[in-house]
């Protein structure tokens, strides 16, 4: 796994989500939970496709996810629709497989790749960007202390 520093004029991503605590469900449950909230407001998204999350109690472990694409600040914000802007900023990045283990990818390698080069995180969110949709490669992105 190979750790890349990427700048990002930012997004605003608009889509549907869930709020959970994470150790309490596992990611791939959380994952199966988030994808059938959003199947029940709109068809799933074919193209670029983003998954972020953020804490909404972190002392709790509250982590608020959704899964959207990205829009215009104008764009119609249809009925149960959230949106959260991704800030340009400096960002950790790391590609990922489709077949690879995506919890493994981020409570393992991502942070070990990253701690061994003294690599500091803002708060705030965290996302996965798929550049081709849901089922292709995705880059794991963490936003990086100023």
């Amino acid at each position: 796994m190979k750790l890349r520093i990427a700048e990002t004029g930012g997004w605003l991503v608009q889509g549907y989500g869930i709020e959970v605590t994470v150790p309490e469900y596992g990611y791939n449950a959380v994952r199966e939970r988030l994808y059938a909230e959003y199947d029940k407001h709109a068809a799933r998204p074919k193209g670029e496709t983003f998954v972020v999350a953020w804490y909404t109690d972190r002392g709790k472990g509250h982590v608020y996810w959704m899964v959207g694409e990205a829009v215009s600040p104008q764009a119609e914000q249809p009925p149960g629709a959230l949106r959260q802007t991704i800030y340009a900023a400096s960002y950790a990045v790391v590609d990922h497989d489709p077949g690879d283990d995506l919890e493994k990818a981020w409570t393992a390698d991502f942070y070990e790749v990253s701690h061994a080069v003294d690599l500091y995180y803002e708060g705030g969110i965290w996302f996965e960007h798929y550049p081709e949709g849901l089922d292709g490669p995705s880059e794991l992105w963490m936003r990086l202390a100023r």
